[in-house]
């Protein structure tokens, strides 16, 4: 089974470091690796090829990630972008909807099953004025509507997690930004559950995540929030605000 992925930091796997392993310069997990596992367990071979790269906008998988994923045969292809769209000043929807659907084009051209998801409220945690929270939940809101209109034109299946409780409090990591270790195997299993109800890998199933001890994982994940989160997200965010 030949499992294809496009993104950023949330399917690169960040917030999620591989046990043993030390921070954003060492091995990352995440929900790619959690539903492989899964697929693995049911018995098939899984073969992952991840082009998702920390701080990716939509035009960023359109000019630098689309060019790799057309040379590559898929049984299942995803796409989830837009938070770093989000963050830039000058968000422009029509770009955004424009670099979406070229991507959903191509992909659909290299798998027979692809799947996207739906944008949190990822500022939630973050003290930052009330009106560029609106501005955010705005431009959220109208990037979830091109997500889904497009998803539904091209007949790609949607993880909603606009409307789901995968990115609550416990399963943050400590940038307060990804998720943790159970935030992602939530997301891998929730995308299980879209692919189960497409009929596809029906006999593939994992085993319920449990919420983890703040700790370990934690410190292995300070050192990229120390070199990354405050020097770029939080910069961008007051530049959104400027």
């Amino acid at each position: 089974m030949r499992l294809l992925t496009l993104g950023d930091s949330l399917t690169q796997g960040v917030g999620d470091p591989t046990p043993g392993r030390a921070g954003f310069s060492g091995q990352l997990d995440g929900w790619v690796t959690h539903l492989s596992q899964a697929l693995q367990d049911s018995g098939r071979t899984v073969a992952v090829t991840n082009l998702a790269v920390s701080g990716a906008q939509a035009s960023h998988v359109v000019s630098t990630q689309l060019p790799q994923a057309l040379l590559t045969v898929a049984d299942v292809a995803t796409i989830i972008i837009g938070v770093n769209d989000l963050c830039r000043p000058g968000f422009d929807i029509a770009s955004f909807a424009q670099n979406y659907g070229a991507t959903l084009v191509a992909l659909t051209a290299v798998s027979p099953v692809v799947l996207s998801a739906t944008i949190h409220e990822f500022d939630e945690p973050f003290p930052v004025p009330s009106g560029l929270r609106q501005k955010l939940h705005s431009n959220t809101e109208a990037a979830n509507e091109v997500i889904r209109t497009i998803c539904a034109q091209r007949k790609v299946l949607v993880v909603d997690m606009a409307n789901s409780n995968q990115m609550g409090p416990n399963v943050r990591s400590v940038d307060l930004l990804h998720p943790n270790r159970y935030g992602h195997q939530l997301i891998a299993a929730e995308v299980l559950t879209v692919l189960h109800a497409a009929g596809h890998f029906c006999d593939a199933s994992m085993t319920p995540p449990q919420p983890m001890r703040r700790g370990v994982s934690d410190l292995a994940h300070v050192a990229w929030v120390g070199t990354y989160m405050q020097r770029v997200v939080a910069g961008r965010i007051r530049q959104s605000h400027s």
